[in-house]
């Protein structure tokens, strides 16, 4: 079952590389970027992954309802998780292309900060796949096994030295300063968004 697992992967990622190339925009100016972008919900990613009120609902609900709201939590992380990967990727699409730009006006605070911005889309991207699989493989178990433990996701939050909270702020203030350097309305349009 693994195995054919494992084949239908490999044979699928080509196709979903192929599909979302084809989508994609070849440059994404500032003004293609914006309309993409989704509003963020950090209070309520932030309480997803509290340790503290996790340990309150694994003691104060029993053992079946706890599994029916780590379900509903793991489903919530996975939803916010996917809006700020999106985000991401956006905004690395859009730091890349002030980064071309930059060859041939020469200004080397926008090269500066889209190259900030770029390594914290990169960093946030891949970690977050890691985390949102993580989130699907704690899902499958807890609807397939059910005499297993509910998992802590709270645990997800930080990572070595990745933390999932603060490496999208840190995005943010990339942008910020990305928007700031290109001049304009930008920085108060971007702020207006995320």
């Amino acid at each position: 079952m693994i195995t054919g697992l494992l084949i239908a992967l490999m044979f699928l990622l080509p196709v979903v590389v192929w599909v979302r190339r084809f989508y994609r925009l070849d440059k994404k100016t500032f003004s293609d970027a914006v309309p993409y972008l989704r509003r963020d919900n950090p209070e309520q990613l932030e309480e997803l992954l509290n340790d503290v009120l996790e340990a309150s609902l694994l003691l104060n609900l029993g053992h079946r309802q706890f599994r029916k709201e780590q379900l509903k939590r793991i489903r919530l992380a996975q939803e916010f998780i996917a809006q700020r990967t999106h985000n991401a990727s956006i905004l690395q699409e859009w730091g890349s292309t002030e980064q071309e730009r930059t060859r041939t006006t020469l200004d080397k605070d926008v090269r500066s900060a889209a190259r900030s911005l770029i390594d914290a889309c990169i960093e946030y991207r891949i970690s977050a796949l890691w985390i949102r699989i993580q989130l699907q493989m704690w899902y499958m178990k807890l609807v397939f096994l059910p005499k297993v433990a509910p998992p802590q996701i709270a645990r997800l939050r930080q990572i070595d030295s990745f933390d999932l909270l603060g490496s999208y702020v840190d995005i943010k203030k990339a942008a910020e300063e990305l928007a700031a350097a290109c001049g304009g309305d930008y920085q108060q349009r971007l702020i207006q968004v995320l």
